[in-house]
């Protein structure tokens, strides 16, 4: 807990010399597309196109924050077949949270073409599932 309050200090920090008028809301709307590695033992596995909803709100100029929130629907069809029944899987909902610190490179940070830097990390908090052949016991 005290470091995740430093590190937003610290963050905090670095970007608010440069938050003056820098603040960029960028909703998006999309298709997603899953890719299944490998069959399941006893069954088939294919991905599906799926889709997003949100945004993302960016801070800063050349020094810069990027978060957002997107509802989220990702979409595969994986049958599996075991000794207590079939298992089918179509899709799982939830949302996706990510977070980023990224640095413009070149061009103007407000131009339409820029060369930008970034990373960060992203979680997914489901919301539901959408299978067959499984209870919460399981």
């Amino acid at each position: 807990m005290i470091a995740s309050a430093l590190a937003a200090l610290v963050l905090a920090a670095l970007l608010l010399p440069g938050l003056a008028g820098a603040l960029e809301l960028k909703p998006s709307l999309g298709l997603t597309f899953t890719d299944v590695a490998s069959d399941p033992q006893g069954g088939t596995a294919s991905g599906k196109a799926g889709w997003q909803v949100g945004g993302t709100v960016l801070l800063g100029e050349s020094l810069y924050f990027e978060g957002g929130v997107f509802y989220s629907q990702k979409s595969a069809d994986i049958t599996s077949t075991t000794p207590s029944g079939s298992i089918d899987f179509t899709s799982i909902t939830g949302l996706q949270i990510p977070a980023m610190v990224g640095f413009h490179l070149i061009g103007d940070p407000r131009a339409d073409f820029a060369l930008r830097a970034f990373g960060g990390a992203s979680a997914f908090v489901v919301t539901a599932v959408n299978v067959t052949g499984l209870t919460k016991s399981d």
